[in-house]
């Protein structure tokens, strides 16, 4: 992580072999949907805030709900995004 120069990483955690390289054997709970919010909230112990979100899956949906900006990444494109009241389903100007 420091190579990142982050504080904190959130995401799902994968088995490593002998040399420390990853292997696609996850040994905890696959990071999505509620999930990043339950790890959001284990990881920050008093109340967030989160000002812009991007995320390329619907997935993420209960992160873009928790956001003031949210964004949706589509092939490369990044767009503003809105989210339906009544179905729950995001919307940007290019699917509105």
């Amino acid at each position: 992580m420091s190579e990142l120069q982050l504080k904190r990483l959130i995401g799902s955690i994968f088995k490593t072999n002998q040399n420390g390289q990853i292997i696609p054997v996850m040994t905890s709970k696959n990071c999505k949907g509620i999930e990043k919010i339950n790890r959001l909230n284990a990881s920050f112990k008093k109340s967030y805030f989160i000002q812009c979100f991007y995320s390329d899956h619907k997935s993420d949906l209960p992160l873009f709900k928790l956001a003031k900006h949210k964004f949706l990444v589509t092939n490369g494109d990044v767009n503003p995004c809105k989210i339906c009241i009544a179905s729950g389903k995001l919307y940007t100007k290019n699917n509105d």
